[in-house]
This record gives C-alpha cells, structure tokens and sequence, in this order.
C-alpha cells in the first residue's frame, strides 16, 4: 500500500510506501500558486532511524509558462533550508 502527498490541484505528487516514516512539511504559502506562476510542488521528509533526513520534492511547470516561478521557488527552497530540513 501507498500514502499519497500531492500538491494543491494534484498535477505533483509523491507516492511512498506505509511502511516508511514520513512527514509533509508545507512551504506554499501562496494561494492558487499554479494559477499565479504556472508550477507547483509537492514536498514531503522521509525519516529514518539513525540516518539523515531524506527531503523529496515533487515539481510541475505548466507548458509555456514564463521564467517569473523561479524566484518563488528558490523561495521555497530556502524556507525548507531556514527549517533545517536540507
């Protein structure tokens, strides 16, 4: 069986096993991102015993879409960086 992380309108997503220990940290903080910048993401932590955190992002670009998404992001990355998830 799979647990399913997905994005706000599902075109990103991220499947991971039951077994595996996981969280989904949420760096959206813009609504309707899609509709905005044309792209969204998925995130989601693996957690592993004694091992380092394992972060997985899922991303999407609507065909077509002009440069404007990547400085919201590299925002995004920086905000899981702040949160000591990277």
């Amino acid at each position: 069986m799979y647990k399913w992380s997905n994005s706000e309108t599902g075109r990103a997503c991220i499947l991971s096993r039951t077994d595996l220990n996981m969280q989904i940290p949420h760096f959206n903080t813009i609504p309707d991102k899609f509709e905005q910048f044309g792209y969204e993401t998925c995130w989601i932590q693996l957690i592993i015993p004694q091992k380092p955190l394992i972060m997985l992002c899922s991303f999407y670009r609507q065909p077509g879409a002009n440069n404007t998404f990547i400085h919201e992001f590299e925002n995004e990355i920086i905000l899981a960086k702040t949160k000591h998830l990277l």
